[in-house]
């Protein structure tokens, strides 16, 4: 083929080597073209420019060009013609170079004012972009603004909230304090003989008094709660004889629901350090949520074990109704009561929130297990040491 087109020995395809004079100035463009030739008048070479110098062009084709001594050239529009220098195999490619019949300023005439449009249009393109950054940019800080000035008017909501409950809950508990002592007194005839059915009447009003006491007293919780205020009396105290009184303190509410309470409690436990008041809570809370979806009949255990070496394990587990999975993940939230309607308006929805926040307040965690239908396992988990002991 190199004889074919003329080259002489000495010219870089008989060397394989392309020599580039000093001062030779290229251009690397890598851009496609297509390839032609009269001597194989309708073939076509598919081809991509290496680069073009003063020398002419450099190709790179996937097939050998053997279409003779000259070659017509068809690139972005122009019609170049040229004759073979030299054509040589490097690796799946072969190596083209063409001398131009073209004039050479004409050419990087061409080339400098189609680099030119294309800086032009990418400049163009990058100054829409950057339009367009800056108006995203601005929405962005507007959007910022709004959502800062939503936040803090949540913030302030709550706070109100906040301050709502707890003084409502303080003005609500001294008439109530007042409406308990005096029925305690009516009940025990203290101020005179009372028949049976008032007898009956005024444990009923004691018994209402004592449930709205409670419901007071968990909204005050959750008011401590969220200012921050919870406090925690740590004491050496004995695990086992406290969880026993809290569960003694709801055999009356177990005995009206005629539902079994059991209480295991592990050998191994000793004195740990806690707050006797909200350890109780914790207890209380999980058993009278326990005895709440608990049908007639039913059974609830109530297990303490130890956790490993530096915790222990609080287990009310129930044969009730059981929660849904999909109700699971909002079991510990405020005011969130799930299951039927005749047991959810039993209470406020706060017993489990707060007993999340008091568990989990001295470095423990709190969670559920449930079966729909097959009943539920409440279970809080807490270090034998809180750190703020």
């Amino acid at each position: 083929m190199l004889a074919e087109m003329g080259v002489e020995k000495g010219c870089p395809a008989a060397t394989g080597k392309l020599e580039t004079k000093r001062g030779d100035r290229r251009f690397i463009v890598n851009q496609p073209a297509r390839l032609s030739a009269p001597g194989a008048p309708g073939q076509i070479w598919e081809a991509r420019i290496r680069d073009i110098s003063r020398r002419g062009m450099q190709f790179a084709l996937d097939f050998p060009f053997t279409g003779g001594p000259w070659v017509h050239i068809a690139w972005n529009g122009r019609d170049i013609h040229g004759a073979i220098r030299y054509q040589q195999q490097q690796g799946d490619e072969y190596r083209l170079g063409v001398e131009l019949s073209s004039s050479w300023d004409t050419l990087v005439s061409d080339i400098l004012a189609q680099q030119a449009e294309e800086l032009r249009q990418s400049n163009a393109a990058l100054q829409r972009t950057e339009n367009e950054l800056i108006m995203h940019a601005d929405a962005l800080k507007k959007s910022n603004r709004e959502l800062a000035a939503a936040l803090e008017a949540a913030r302030e909501a709550s706070r109100a909230k906040t301050r709502f409950l707890a003084t409502v809950s303080h003005e609500l508990r001294t008439p109530l304090n007042g409406i308990m002592g005096l029925s305690q007194l009516l009940h025990d005839e203290a101020v005179g003989p009372v028949t049976a059915e008032q007898k009956d009447c005024l444990a009923d009003v004691l018994s209402c008094s004592e449930h709205l006491l409670t419901l007071i007293n968990d909204m005050l919780d959750l008011t401590r709660i969220e200012a921050g205020k919870m406090n925690f009396n740590y004491q050496s105290i004995p695990l086992a004889e406290v969880v026993a009184n809290a569960v003694e303190s709801m055999k009356v509410t177990a005995a009206a629901k005629r539902v079994d309470v059991r209480l295991c409690l592990d050998a191994r436990l000793d004195v740990v350090q806690a707050d006797p008041a909200r350890l109780r809570q914790v207890v209380v809370n999980y058993l009278s949520n326990a005895l709440k979806f608990t049908a007639e009949g039913g059974c609830v255990t109530v297990e303490v074990r130890p956790e490993g070496a530096g915790a222990y394990r609080i287990l009310v587990e129930d044969n009730g109704i059981g929660i849904l999975a999909e109700d699971l993940p909002r079991r510990f939230t405020e005011f969130d009561q799930l299951g039927p309607m005749w047991h959810a308006k039993e209470g406020a929805g706060l017993g489990l929130a707060i007993t999340k926040r008091i568990v989990e307040a001295q470095g423990g965690r709190v969670g559920v297990e449930s079966v729909y239908g097959e009943g539920s396992r409440f279970f809080a988990i807490l270090p034998r040491a809180p750190l703020a002991a």
